[in-house]
């Protein structure tokens, strides 16, 4: 009796297990839980570097790699050998891929680069060789100088170890990303360091750390930064990295930094629109950088949309993978609820400014007659296209010349300009404080209140059309 029910329990375990496998097996395969992903790891960099008076060697470990086929990143088509374990060499398929199979978890690359030139600087970066598409965990990068001058090696990662014997120099840089540049100079350098700031410069020369600091710790994501002062090398402007022959300015770094940031947050299709990024970046950050076009258009948006409309817009920017002139427009017009095209008609940096137009959806109608052109606003105010309407209500209208516009009806007469905050009705000036009109991309427009008080009209404003009709 005791031996059945112990059998009986068995086997409903059993089945209990059998299910549970069998559902893991479905969910695991489905969209919950992707199996292949959990086996992947992430990739360790580990480069050794012999620094000789005539060339530098490079030993170039990636471990942690999964089995699979990898193609080597390689953008200054540098020689190399490739091997899986200093004895085997690599295979590639038909596609010239690198693949590796079985236990194979590593590759080792040997290649060589060439050293600086006497008495020069040289950046290191670009020439080291990778794995498109595989992200890394670690880098480090030892060098070991045997020249009797070895120099100095800079790096935007953490220098961790540093020792100088006779004709040996040992450097040991290491940090939690992909490869990381290295700099070289064979002249004296002195370290200033003030939190997440490293500032290194020739002797004789004087930076002033703090103001450098205090400038630059205003970056909206200000992280770790080097900083080189040196005249011996084109400057360069990285996030983690600056070379510049001149900081006495830091708000300048401050805003070249600023600029760099943004772009690289806000993926643009078209580099000649890169600089919008700015103008985004002061709505961000209330910020009021950039050349006087970013100033302007951020002004203007800033004092167009009320501040709800400004965060939807900015929603909408920050859930979007890329940018472009027109996408930023069509945010702008749900966001206001007004079509637009201001940043289409601003795109080009050093064409002029063009102002921030709103054209309302609904048509316009004039005694019952459509016409082409629609409302506009512009600082949240209502402008209309003054000769369409005009002359649907009757009045002749003559462009006198570029400043003066004449409108005649049964006997009224009043003649506008464009120049002046004046207008004159049947021989009588009204002097005003903002002129009635406004010329915009060509076209005149009359405020609303002007087009009511000076032509006694009626607006209606319905769902789907602005009805303009005569008292």
């Amino acid at each position: 009796m005791i031996r059945t029910f112990l059998t009986t329990i068995l086997l409903i375990t059993i089945t209990i297990a059998g299910m549970l496998f069998w559902q893991w097996n479905i969910f695991s395969g489905s969209n919950g839980i992707d199996t292949k992903a959990e086996k992947k790891s992430v990739a360790y960099n580990q480069i050794e570097i012999k620094h000789s008076a005539k060339v530098l060697s490079v030993y170039h470990k990636i471990s942690g790699l999964q089995e699979g086929t990898y193609l080597v990143d390689n953008p200054k088509l540098i020689k190399f050998t490739c091997t899986y374990d200093e004895k085997t060499e690599c295979k590639w398929d038909n596609k010239k891929h690198l693949t590796l199979t079985g236990n194979q978890k590593q590759v080792i690359f040997k290649y060589e680069l060439a050293v600086p030139s006497a008495n020069q600087s040289k950046l290191y970066h670009r020439e080291f060789l990778g794995l498109k598409g595989i992200p890394f965990e670690n880098t480090r990068v030892e060098i070991i100088s045997t020249v009797s001058d070895p120099g100095n090696w800079i790096s935007s990662a953490p220098l961790i170890g540093k020792t100088k014997k006779d004709y040996i120099q040992y450097s040991v840089f290491e940090q939690s990303s992909n490869i990381f540049p290295l700099y070289y100079t064979p002249a004296e350098i002195v370290l200033q360091k003030m939190d997440r700031l490293s500032l290194y410069h020739e002797k004789g020369v004087q930076p002033h750390l703090k103001k450098i600091y205090d400038s630059l710790s205003k970056l909206p994501n200000f992280k770790d930064l080097t900083i080189i002062v040196t005249k011996t090398h084109p400057e360069l402007i990285s996030q983690n990295l600056v070379i510049s022959s001149d900081v006495s300015q830091p708000e300048i770094l401050f805003r070249k930094l600023f600029t760099l940031e943004l772009q690289t947050q806000l993926n643009f299709d078209n580099n000649d629109e890169k600089w919008i990024s700015v103008v985004i970046g002061n709505l961000k950050y209330n910020q009021n950088f950039g050349g006087e076009k970013s100033k302007k258009m951020s002004e203007v948006i800033q004092s167009g949309l009320e501040e709800n409309e400004i965060k939807q817009f900015m929603n909408y920017i920050e859930n979007s993978n890329f940018l472009s002139a027109k996408i930023l427009d069509q945010f702008l017009t749900k966001a206001k609820g007004r079509e637009t095209h201001f940043f289409e008609s601003n795109r080009i940096e050093k064409a002029g400014f063009r102002p921030l137009l709103f054209h309302d959806k609904r048509k316009l109608q004039v005694n019952g007659n459509p016409i082409k052109e629609r409302m506009i606003s512009l600082d949240n105010q209502n402008l209309y296209p003054l000769q369409q309407i005009l002359n649907n209500l009757g009045y002749e209208f003559h462009m006198i010349d570029q400043n003066q516009i004449l409108v005649s009806k049964e006997g009224v007469l009043i003649r506008f300009y464009l120049n002046k905050n004046v207008f004159i009705i049947n021989g009588d000036d009204y002097g005003v404080k903002t002129n009635p009109l406004k010329k915009l991309n060509g076209e005149i427009y009359i405020s609303e209140d002007w087009l009511q008080d000076i032509f006694n009209v009626n607006i209606f404003n319905r769902e789907t059309v602005i009805e303009i009709t005569n008292l």
